[in-house]
Order: C-alpha cells, then structure tokens, then sequence
C-alpha cells in the first residue's frame, strides 16, 4: 500500500435504509418501499427505489478508483 493512500480509499461503509409508505398503493406492492444510502466516509446520501440503484449506489466508490470488478449488473439475479 502507498503511504499516501488514506483509509477512505481503503474502506468504505454505508448505512442502508429501509421503510415503507404510510399508505402502500394497492396495485403495485412493491411501490411501498423506500430506500436511501449513505456514505459513511463522506456524509453522502442518496434515495434509491431498486435493488439494481442500491447496488449502482454501493459500487461508486469503487469505480472511482478504477476497480472494474465491481459491475452492479452482474449481481441481479
């Protein structure tokens, strides 16, 4: 390891967030779930509504530095 890496670039964590609305719409089950993530390194904070955006939301840190091996796409089943 490079003695200027920092440990932000070394680990990251994240705080995940569930909930469901007061009043889930009777048609679509699925759309009475909420998300937001947050990136405890930085504050960052972002909503999400899939599981593919969540997973895209938990590999940014990732590619920023050039990891390619982390393709949320590839995680789906």
């Amino acid at each position: 390891m490079d003695a200027r890496e920092s440990t932000q670039d070394r680990y990251a964590s994240f705080l995940v967030r569930l909930w469901r609305s007061a009043e889930p719409a009777p048609d679509d089950p699925q759309d009475d779930w909420h998300g937001e993530v947050e990136h405890i390194q930085s504050g960052g904070h972002e909503a999400f509504a899939s599981m593919a955006e969540l997973l895209h939301l938990l590999c940014q840190p990732w590619r920023e530095h050039g990891i390619a091996e982390c393709n949320p796409t590839d995680q789906l089943l």
